[in-house]
């Protein structure tokens, strides 16, 4: 019913309100140096950082560090060991991603067990989307 196959999701965009917060907290943990430059984070900072941040969930378990460090070196496409704010939000969307698409999974295994087919779920999802302005359900 589910496996491997990817989930529709509308495209993953941010509010205003969130970049905002995101890059505030994001430029709170970033150093300055002597030469005026921001390296960006490394990884240790960015699970400080992941902590502070409202609409993600703590990375708490060995396999979701795991993974965490796996999506920050898939983002660090110069290979600086740093996460700029531009790629720091590649992670956010990535975090996004999957986050709706375990949403979406979870939603489909509870539609199959009460009868619904994937049409009927995809269909009552497009609805509930357009009428959910805000993203917050």
């Amino acid at each position: 019913f589910m496996e491997q196959e990817r989930i529709p999701y509308p495209e993953i965009i941010f509010s205003a309100d969130e970049l905002e917060v995101v890059e505030e907290v994001f430029n709170a943990y970033v150093r300055v140096l002597e030469d005026g430059s921001r390296p960006g984070l490394k990884t240790a900072q960015i699970f400080e950082l992941w902590s502070d941040l409202p609409s993600v969930a703590e990375q708490t378990t060995v396999t979701d560090q795991q993974v965490m460090i796996e999506r920050i070196q898939q983002v660090d496409t110069d290979g600086s060991g740093h996460v700029d704010f531009d790629e720091f939000m590649q992670l956010m969307r990535i975090y996004r991603v999957e986050q709706v698409e375990r949403i979406r999974h979870k939603e489909l295994r509870n539609a199959k067990t009460a009868g619904y087919t994937r049409r009927e779920v995809h269909e009552l999802r497009q609805v509930f989307d357009m009428f959910d302005e805000d993203s917050k359900g």
